[in-house]
């Protein structure tokens, strides 16, 4: 991919990379997370869960702040949620029907979020990428695509460049997480080029052809206006164009995406017009989506198509667009361009008729819900705006624990938090299903899952009971690099136990060998644990050695509940003792909670803590009598 090659020259220019933010009408997350993260973090591509894993412990630093910032936004009418989301990189849909416009903004409602744009900001500076190419494996990899990168600069520039994230980030609701660097009321103008979105006082043609200059205008794109005779009018009485050209893409069929009708109009309206073909380009690839709008001096590389909603010339209907003008570049039309005509190379209006329906039945989702599941309090969190979508009764799926669903009525709530129980459920596909009545019947959709404070996310756990013990005892089980498993990976590791990722392995336990983890084991592996917690210097260390880490204090007791719960398996003694050590810890993190936390922190819930603590196994006679005994002859040695 030559345009991931660009981007690893870029974040090589700037970095090390301290943020990341990308823009997209459509979105692939193979590319995003396979491809386009390791090479923000300089990263081998991933290839197993593991492997997604460390790219995220990448991303995010262990000590709880955000190693990379980055955000993804992209248009939610492209869908795309059948696709398994591996990482915690948060993406956002911007959904207009739902944003907070600004009165000049309402057009955009009825219009799609189309930039393609890349800001990379690091120790080294700042650059800014835009063009043509979505976060697809199409657009990166198979169409001929168009994509312009510039060190940023130019008091104007950084202007631009802040207005649009800043306006993104209000249109989702972020208005808390953006930050800019300062801009310097004594920089210098950049006049080399410009970049300039649906949002600039000066769109891309205000700055390509001034009104005080006539010009000759070539056009690159691969969706055209339906009416694009009227639309040339329009360009040519405001900005005083010349002449003409448009250079489409050609469809698989041979075919312009243009009427026959419509073009002979466009030909018609004016001498200068022009419908060309680039016949010295490669045209194996299979889609030219690159659009490049070019006059004789200066050039424009963006996300514009040849459309009133993309150009801002239309009232009614707006697109948000982004890219670059470059200014003095004097490029000279290619030697291969040649005439189409529309009779020939037009689509008949019936053919072009079902494939615009075809493009524009790209609906948003019947039900804008944000879901956000917080590792930090182990809770979801839900916002369901205001809406006619109200009426269909919509319904929230949420898992509140491994195999269990909670429904909640968004009518009746649409706001709300819901706590869940057991530290194993973990989010291995990062959606969640919304349910609603659509012409009274009723109809299920994804919806994307945000995560905060993902820096909690446990990483990994032991593989079974026995790998636990072995890693407590060795001490620092966190630092652990064998015996573990990752949680999210939903291959043979989470399919020998009939699918259960609770880590309940019975190996230690079997009935017919007897008890592989002896009494010794035991006790040493949870006086290991007890030092773990007793060692942690701050609230965050231990907050991490109770919930996070490989061996933490909430897996030994969620690991040890299920085969004390089971009760078939192992002594009754030996369950009374487990219990007993579980009980033990818990007490010991509560005091060197207190003794540690201060008021910047919140108290951990502890109470959950001892929920998950089983319940004493009841002993028969003999073991009473045995007790009594243990406890007489510790008594006598000194080791009460």
């Amino acid at each position: 991919m030559k345009l991931l090659e660009t981007l690893a020259a870029q974040v090589a220019k700037v970095g090390p990379l301290q943020r990341a933010w990308l823009t997209t009408f459509s979105l692939n997350l193979d590319l995003l997370e396979g491809y386009i993260l390791p090479t923000l973090v300089g990263e081998e591509r991933p290839r197993k869960a593991s492997d997604f894993e460390m790219l995220q412990s990448q991303i995010y630093s262990a000590e709880g702040s955000r190693a990379l910032d980055i955000k993804v936004f992209y248009d939610p009418h492209t869908g795309s949620l059948a696709q398994a989301k591996r990482t915690s990189v948060p993406i956002y849909p911007v959904d207009f029907r739902s944003a907070n416009l600004l009165p000049r903004e309402k057009p955009f409602r009825k219009g799609f979020f189309h930039p393609k744009v890349i800001y990379l900001q690091g120790e080294r500076g700042a650059v800014i990428g835009a063009g043509s190419a979505n976060l697809t494996i199409d657009g990166w990899s198979q169409n001929r695509e168009c994509f312009h990168f510039e060190i940023l600069k130019g008091r104007r520039n950084r202007l631009e460049v802040k207005k649009l994230f800043e306006r993104m980030h209000i249109w989702c609701g972020l208005e808390a997480e953006f930050t800019w660097p300062t801009i310097s009321r004594s920089e210098n103008e950049c006049r080399q080029w410009s970049f300039t979105t649906s949002l600039s006082e000066e769109k891309v043609l205000d700055l390509l052809v001034p009104k005080s200059r006539a010009e000759n205008l070539t056009v690159w794109a691969p969706y055209l206006s339906m009416d694009l005779a009227r639309l040339a009018r329009t360009i040519e009485e405001r900005f005083g164009v010349e002449k003409f050209h448009v250079v489409p893409d050609l469809h698989p069929d041979g075919k312009m995406r243009l009427s026959c009708e419509a073009g002979r109009d466009f030909l018609d309206a004016a001498r200068g017009h022009a419908l060309l073909k680039d016949e010295g380009s490669d045209w194996s690839q299979r889609f030219s989506h690159a659009k490049l709008f070019m006059t004789s001096e200066d050039i424009a590389i963006g996300s514009w198509n040849l459309t009133n909603p993309a150009l801002g010339l239309s009232r009614e209907k707006q697109n948000v667009e982004a890219g670059f003008v470059l200014f003095g570049r004097n490029i000279k039309l290619p030697r291969g361009l040649s005439h189409l005509s529309p009779e020939a190379d037009g689509k008949d209006v019936a053919t072009l008729a079902n494939d615009e329906r075809s493009f524009l039945a790209m609906e948003l989702p019947p039900v804008p819900v944000v879901v956000t599941f917080d590792w930090k309090s182990r809770s979801w969190s839900w916002v369901l705006p205001d809406g006619p979508w109200l009426g269909m009764e919509p319904r929230l799926i949420l898992p509140v624990r491994q195999g269990q669903f909670e429904r909640v009525n968004l009518r009746m709530e649409p706001t709300g938090q819901r706590l869940i129980k057991g530290i194993q459920f973990f989010l291995r596909d990062r959606t969640v299903e919304v349910q609603h009545l659509e012409n009274g019947t009723e109809r299920s959709s994804s919806v994307w899952i945000l995560e905060s404070h993902p820096e909690e996310r446990p990483s990994a756990s032991f593989d079974g009971w026995e790998s636990l013990i072995a890693g407590l005892i060795q001490g620092s089980p966190e630092m652990a690099t064998e015996g573990l498993r990752s949680p999210y990976d939903g291959s043979e590791e989470g399919e020998k136990d009939n699918g259960k990722m609770d880590g309940s392995s019975k190996q230690g336990f079997s009935t017919h060998q007897g008890p592989t983890v002896t009494y010794f084991r035991l006790f040493a592996a949870m006086n290991s644990a007890k030092l773990t917690l007793e060692q942690a210097k701050d609230p965050l260390q231990l907050r991490r050695r109770i919930a996070l880490y490989p061996g933490c204090l909430r897996e030994i007791l969620e690991t040890s509940a299920s085969l004390v719960q089971e009760g078939k398996e192992g002594s009754t003694m030996f369950r009374w003792f487990l219990v007993q050590e579980l009980r033990t810890l818990v007490r010991l993190a509560q005091r060197r909670w207190k003794m540690l936390a201060n008021e910047e922190i919140p108290p951990y819930p502890f109470k959950e803590l001892f929920d998950l603590i089983p319940a004493l196994p009841p002993l028969d006679t003999g073991d009473v009598a045995l007790l009594d005994d243990l406890q007489k002859v510790c008594v006598l040695e000194g080791y009460r």
